[in-house]
């Protein structure tokens, strides 16, 4: 326990540090594709059909996703707030909470913007978790476990 307690906001660093770092790792996959998670946070071009040089007649992309950024960097800021000190502890768990609901989510928000003749659509896609994404729940929740433990033993 006394270790815990001496090195536990070191721990919640290394945690949502490591978290964060998934974003080099696949993260989205759908068919045989593959996304990392900084394309799914700055996007992707993903096809362009440009048949004659003339201009774009159909184009896919994946857009920029604020929910990634938030869900890749609330872990890392949930674990500076945990090394700065050990008061925002509370403030810390809120963020590691808030970024396991994001990274959970993020399937389900990520959209691919088709245009189409000018024309601009959104689709969603059935995407699947990939071993990028899994792995920055499952550091999270270790993150989060041990934000919890560190809070009821300093009390």
């Amino acid at each position: 326990m006394k270790a815990l307690r001496k090195n536990g906001n070191k721990l919640l660093f290394a945690f949502g540090f490591a978290a964060a770092l998934m974003l080099l790792m696949p993260v989205l996959a759908f068919d045989e594709l593959e996304f990392a998670g900084y394309e799914i946070l700055i996007g992707k071009e993903l096809v362009d059909v440009d048949p004659f040089g003339l201009g774009s007649v159909a184009s896919a992309e994946l857009p920029f996703s604020f929910d990634a950024l938030l869900a890749f960097g609330l872990p890392l800021a949930g674990g500076l707030l945990a090394l700065l000190s050990k008061r925002l502890l509370m403030l810390s768990a809120v963020f590691f909470i808030i970024g396991m609901v994001l990274l959970y989510r993020l399937p389900d928000t990520t959209q691919v913007v088709y245009t189409i003749a000018g024309n601009e659509y959104t689709t969603d896609i059935d995407w699947e978790m990939n071993v990028g994404l899994l792995a920055a729940l499952a550091l999270n929740g270790l993150a989060l476990l041990t934000n919890l433990a560190l809070l009821v033993f300093n009390k």
